[in-house]
């Protein structure tokens, strides 16, 4: 069975503007193969909006929830809805849509699998 596609908004609040969290956030969505949008806020928080396959949005959710090393993620609010297709590939508010990079490091992907499943249970 296919999984349903959806659209998913989050905002991000702790420390996640100056540690690369925007930019690590795009690598992650970009090569779970998201479109959407990623950026910083005036108030100190992430945004991103995203669309994708609602098993795959769940993945990038649970990524946002721990945060590349350096940030320290506080809460995240996620608002899930149904997908316009409008947004194109995923971009940075500064910077140009990026090339969709496939590849995932290995040691992100078991973090989010295993947030994923301690989340669940």
């Amino acid at each position: 069975m296919s999984q349903p596609m959806k659209r998913l908004r989050m905002i991000i609040r702790g420390r996640v503007q100056g540690v690369g969290f925007r930019y690590r956030a795009l690598d992650e969505a970009q090569g779970l193969g998201l479109t959407g949008w990623v950026r910083n806020l005036p108030s100190g928080e992430v945004e991103i909006l995203a669309e994708g396959r609602e098993n795959v949005l769940k993945m990038l959710a649970a990524w946002a929830h721990l945060g590349p090393r350096a940030s320290r993620v506080s809460s995240v609010h996620e608002e899930w809805s149904e997908p316009t297709a409008s947004l194109r590939a995923l971009a940075s508010d500064k910077e140009p849509p990026l090339s969709c990079r496939r590849g995932i490091s290995y040691t992100s992907i078991l973090h989010v699998r295993l947030f994923a499943i301690l989340h669940l249970l």
